[in-house]
């Protein structure tokens, strides 16, 4: 395509869409969008039959994944099947690392369907959402990054520290590893931040 050696990317969904390009060059990452139609959920997602769930990650409630350093084609299939009709209760706080109240955006996410969950200025978070088996909180606060999310006897608590870069005494202390850097390719003006997301699974029982 255009002249770049690189690779095809096809789908296979039902119920729902895979947003991404249909191609890309050979060595880079590919990262692809989980879109299912309402009331439908990723129930399983393939790459070249590899289940990829755990690569999965969440920006601003979109689902994600994004495969590394490609030097294949791509054939991703992905199942979406009916939500169910049970649904839960979600409820909790977000504080700052020193424990005080912070507003931030909650999301309950999984397989592709997200649900903004409401906050009010206390940081108090609540909502109700289906029973979905492996549904995870995903918190987001400008200039902060996820901690710690602790659930006990039914309330979740999400707790955010300011975002730094480079090495701390608060990213140290608590353990966190955002701001990992890729240069490897800097070389061709190509520099990635990878981050990683911290959510906490719900299991419905």
């Amino acid at each position: 395509q255009q002249g770049l050696i690189g690779h095809q990317v096809t789908f296979q969904t039902e119920n729902g869409t895979v947003q991404g390009n249909d191609f890309v060059p050979n060595g880079d990452d590919y990262t692809f969008t989980l879109a299912p139609q309402a009331g439908y959920y990723a129930e399983s997602v393939l790459v070249n039959g590899e289940d990829v769930s755990t690569k999965m990650y969440y920006s601003e409630g979109n689902t994600l994944c994004t495969m590394e350093r490609v030097t294949e084609p791509l054939d991703i299939q992905v199942c979406y099947a009916p939500m169910p009709e049970a649904v839960m209760d979600l409820s909790g706080t977000v504080t700052d690392a020193e424990g005080n109240p912070l507003y931030a955006q909650v999301w309950a996410v999984a397989g592709g369907y997200s649900q903004l969950l409401n906050v009010d200025g206390q940081g108090n978070f609540s909502g109700t959402v289906p029973a979905l088996d492996g549904m995870e909180l995903f918190a987001a606060a400008e200039g902060y990054v996820p901690v710690e999310i602790v659930s006990q006897a039914g309330n979740n608590k999400i707790q955010l520290a300011k975002m730094y870069f480079g090495n701390n005494e608060n990213v140290v202390r608590n353990g966190t590893d955002i701001a990992l850097w890729d240069l490897t390719r800097m070389y061709q003006g190509r520099i990635r931040m990878i981050s990683t997301e911290f959510a906490m699974q719900l299991v419905h029982s």
